[in-house]
């Protein structure tokens, strides 16, 4: 699936985004960052309605899959920032 997408984010807080050209009727949504305790929470919404002709149980679940990945990946590169980051010079 194609889409072209705007986001706007508000540093540290919030990205949202909508699809503004693509192959779904509509996908928008936003990811959110949080505290719990002394850790990040991430969480991430949205609406995604395909124009396609493959059942929605398929598309959700490589979508699913897709974006799980995705956001391991993001945290798992968190996690390396800030543990390069102890390691600076003073």
């Amino acid at each position: 699936m194609k889409s072209l997408v705007e986001y706007t984010e508000t540093p540290n807080k919030l990205v949202t985004f909508e699809q503004i050209n693509g192959d779904n009727k509509q996908y928008r949504g936003n990811w959110r960052l949080g505290e719990v305790k002394d850790k990040t929470l991430f969480k991430y919404e949205a609406i995604v309605e395909p124009h396609s002709i493959i059942p929605s149980m398929v598309i959700e679940y490589f979508v699913r899959n897709s974006i799980r990945g995705r956001f391991e990946l993001m945290a798992q590169r968190a996690a390396q920032t800030k543990f390069a980051e102890s390691f600076g010079c003073n």
